[in-house]
């Protein structure tokens, strides 16, 4: 994607950020930034964009603000692995529902989230699924790192090994879409919302395709998604994050009901509880 974007939307002006400037690696504690690098790329013909560039393990980034790029999206163009190496372009936004930050970002914490953004991206993927036949075309659950920013963090990926990762042109239609999608966005800000119905999503595997298939045919956009195997981390807490940490107002609440697990009663108990009426699908 970054050949894509350098020598054929034209990013230049390279220049690396100084230490004041450049966010923190966090690698189990081991909190550092004195040896990382982070060059700065601008556009002529987007100059609303920015594009920065790093050989670090972008889920292990911290203190993000300190990019200093208020009200903005932050988009990690991004690898993804999976055991399977079935093909895949996902996207997904940041949290994680536990102690466990083994990648990246803070225990118990939900990344901000863009619905529309992320649904507005895998619609412009999905009219390219003709060119795409060899891929799932599919969100993920919210998971990993980084967390901590007052900012929305979407991670927009190609997987699931080596092949895809240098597929020329996987990369630029990925790149394509991207732009296209926050061209769309920029233009029709406020119009794109009040068409939609802002969600969170609770149950469901780490691909969650009936919330998928809520975003690709239906006026439905989600934030975060907490899948079958994080509810067990699920209080009252961490929905309130769930429910807040959107820059777009949640107002609807999805249950996958065939994929609750064992905690299914307790999570209906707890939405009860809260004055929360789910929808199931």
């Amino acid at each position: 994607m970054l050949n894509y974007l350098k020598n054929e939307v034209g990013f230049e002006n390279s220049f690396y950020l100084d230490d004041h400037a450049k966010p923190e690696i966090d690698i189990n504690q081991d909190l550092r930034n004195s040896d990382s690098k982070f060059e700065l790329l601008k556009c002529k013909k987007y100059n609303n964009l920015k594009l920065v560039v790093t050989d670090e393990e972008l889920i292990y980034i911290r203190n993000i603000d300190k990019f200093e790029f208020p009200n903005n999206v932050l988009i990690f163009l991004s690898k993804h692995s999976s055991k399977s190496k079935i093909p895949a372009l996902t996207s997904h936004f940041t949290g994680n529902f536990s102690t466990d930050k083994s990648l990246g970002g803070a225990a118990f914490e939900i990344g901000v989230a863009y619905p529309s953004f992320q649904k507005e991206y895998m619609k412009n993927l999905f009219l390219m699924k003709n060119r795409l036949s060899r891929y799932d075309l599919t969100i993920e659950s919210s998971h990993h790192g980084p967390t901590s920013s007052s900012n929305p963090i979407l991670f927009i990926e190609i997987g699931s090994s080596e092949e895809e990762w240098n597929n020329k042109e996987t990369a630029r239609i990925v790149c394509e879409c991207l732009i296209q999608t926050i061209q769309k966005i920029n233009q029709n800000k406020n119009a794109n919302v009040e068409e939609l119905e802002i969600a969170i999503g609770l149950g469901g595997n780490h691909y969650p395709q009936k919330f998928n298939s809520l975003i690709l045919n239906s006026n439905v956009a989600f934030a975060a998604i907490a899948s079958k195997h994080n509810l067990r981390f699920i209080n009252s807490e961490m929905l309130n994050q769930m429910l807040k940490k959107s820059n777009e107002k949640v107002t609807s609440i999805y249950i996958d009901k065939k994929g609750m697990g064992s905690e299914k009663n307790r999570i209906l108990s707890l939405l009860e509880t809260q004055g929360l009426e789910p929808k199931y699908i």
